[in-house]
């Protein structure tokens, strides 16, 4: 997703001026500075964006139980605002997941959550896992672990 992209992008400007898709090996600690470095350029070109989404809860055997479609709105710098275009089936879970989550997600965007959820060395340390390509684009894997508990970080492979 984000992360996933963010590397491709530090990955691509680390080519060599030919057209050879091997990558110089690096540290986690590296690939780390790059894509922070890069996040500080593109925070400071983003202005907004909208998204369209769909959320849906199904069981094991694909009975849907609950489906929304909603609009996202992001105002730089920390402003995410949802509004709903289409809703259907169990109201309740419609109100204990999917509101909770874009609530959950817009709290995330604002103030010291937002620091607090940051892919950020307060946050996170990467351990580099290889290179490879995705999508045409070299890349860098790494695994990414959080440094603390908080319910907004995540642990997992980019």
């Amino acid at each position: 997703m984000r992360g996933l992209s963010l590397l491709c992008v530090v990955a691509a400007s680390l080519q060599a001026a030919d057209t050879s898709t091997v990558l110089a090996p690096l540290t986690g600690d590296e690939i780390f500075s790059r894509m922070i470095e890069h996040n500080t350029q593109r925070e400071g070109l983003l202005r907004g964006y909208t998204v369209q989404r769909a959320y849906s809860a199904t069981n094991r055997s694909g009975k849907l139980y609950a489906a929304e479609e909603v609009r996202m709105n992001y105002a730089a710098p920390d402003e995410k605002t949802f509004v709903t275009l289409s809703a259907r089936g169990s109201w309740l879970v419609r109100d204990l997941v999917f509101s909770r989550l874009m609530q959950t997600e817009a709290a995330a965007a604002r103030g010291r959550e937002r620091t607090d959820s940051s892919i950020a060395r307060a946050n996170y340390r990467f351990e580099a896992l290889g290179a490879g390509e995705v999508g045409g684009r070299p890349c860098y894997a790494v695994q990414a672990i959080p440094i603390r508990k908080n319910k907004y970080l995540f642990e997992g492979r980019i």
